[in-house]
């Protein structure tokens, strides 16, 4: 049975990618739902759900996988930078600073860390900032 399920994971994946490259955000979502449902404790499922959540403005939903992602991988760049998103769009600035600046450490060469973490200085510092993704 787990080979039978496994079988279709990349599909999904590929499906949501797909759907995504065609701005039909609320279809790569769905495709992501699924491939987390068939795959709920492969992290790389779960952080692709979480930027479909994302994409569909449900940072609030995609913060506790985050949360739990960075937990567990401390030292992947690309999830910090996504928590430091998500906390950034539910206006929690400090802890998205905190993030973006940790994504930096990691890569530090990223323009688009970088820039995250910028719009996340002028938000704190009351500026109105380029919305970041």
């Amino acid at each position: 049975l787990t080979d039978a399920v496994s079988a279709p994971l990349g599909a999904y994946s590929l499906l949501s990618d797909m759907a995504a490259a065609r701005h039909q955000a609320e279809r790569a979502l769905t495709f992501s739902a699924i491939l987390e449902t068939l795959s709920p404790s492969d992290g790389e499922s779960l952080f692709l759900h979480a930027q479909r959540l994302g994409g569909v403005g449900k940072w609030e939903e995609a913060l506790p996988r985050l949360r739990n992602l960075r937990s567990t991988n401390p030292r992947h760049a690309n999830i910090a930078n996504t928590l430091g998103v998500a906390l950034f769009h539910t206006k929690d600035f400090k802890e998205a600073k905190k993030e973006f600046e940790a994504a930096l450490a990691l890569n530090p060469n990223s323009t688009e860390f970088k820039e995250n973490l910028i719009a996340c200085d002028e938000a704190l510092n009351g500026a109105t900032s380029t919305p970041i993704s």
